[in-house]
């Protein structure tokens, strides 16, 4: 037949010999080459070792192979050259495109210039109050235009935002304010202690006016996204600025046109929130 009956067929002919048959429209020869490699290189793996050692830790791949995973293959290394932190991308658009909308909800648009301006004020309030670089300020809003000027204003602070989610049960949240220390949290209402009230923090009086320095780099804490866990308790995962400059890098390279829009529909609390900030 033209196929073999499988996608790859293995066959060891005696004790030191062995090939494969493979389905050519599904592989090739590098391919099945490869695999005779990583075979070969697995049986070496499985001589040198104990009888005891776990199967996850015996090799499949040869010196050469894992170089040019780490190298080669790998892809280029995006540069920061400017340091740019996470806040800062909003900031270089608020400044290129003041008049462009920013963010839009139902009807509700907000330019760039406002969502810049409204983010500032919240900074101004969290650092009046004593929150410091890579304090944990908590966001529990619904999705909206507040929910996103929280989080930009606690970086703009220096802060670390953790995003809450308003479903979560109670005995989580508590958790979580635990688990990372939580400085205080922004929300409609003041569910738990550690809230302040968006309405309370009285933007009429803050200033509009960018934070001129909080001693912020890009190894600091943007965010940290809580998981569930083995255990069941939430378990924190540090993300630094360099990391989100990392992401930006890549939506810019994939994503170069000013006119694209971005339909943000996951919730703060998943990671891929981060890609709709930033696109």
């Amino acid at each position: 037949p033209t196929h073999p009956v499988c996608d790859l067929v293995f066959v060891v002919s005696n004790e030191k010999q062995c090939s494969v048959t493979f389905d050519i429209s599904k592989w090739n020869s590098n391919m099945a080459k490869q695999f005779l490699e990583s075979y070969s290189t697995l049986l070496g793996s499985i001589l040198e070792s104990s009888n005891e050692v776990q199967v996850k830790k015996l090799d499949i791949l040869d010196a050469t192979m894992k170089c040019e995973l780490a190298t080669v293959l790998a892809g280029p290394v995006p540069e920061n050259e400017n340091e740019l932190l996470f806040h800062q991308f909003l900031e270089n658009s608020a400044s290129r495109f003041p008049n462009a909308i920013a963010l839009k909800m139902l009807d509700i648009e907000m330019s760039y210039k406002d969502f810049d301006e409204r983010a500032n004020q919240v900074a101004h309030y969290l650092l009046s109050k004593g929150v410091q670089v890579e304090d944990c300020v908590g966001v529990l809003f619904p999705r909206g235009f507040d929910q996103l000027v929280a989080v930009f204003g606690i970086l703009k602070a220096g802060a670390t935002y953790i995003p809450l989610d308003i479903a979560y049960p109670e005995e989580r949240i508590n958790a979580i304010v635990d688990a990372c220390g939580m400085r205080c949290c922004l929300a409609y209402d003041k569910i738990y202690d550690v809230c302040v009230k968006l309405d309370s923090l009285g933007f009429d009086a803050l200033a509009k006016t960018r934070v001129l320095k909080t001693n912020v780099c890009v190894e600091n804490v943007a965010y940290i996204l809580f998981t569930s866990g083995s255990t069941g308790k939430p378990k924190g995962v540090q993300i630094e600025h360099k990391s989100v400059a990392n992401l930006e890098h890549y939506c810019s390279s994939q994503c170069p046109d000013s006119l694209v829009r971005t339909l943000c529909t996951a919730r703060l609390s998943w990671d891929v929130s981060v890609l709709g900030m930033l696109v």
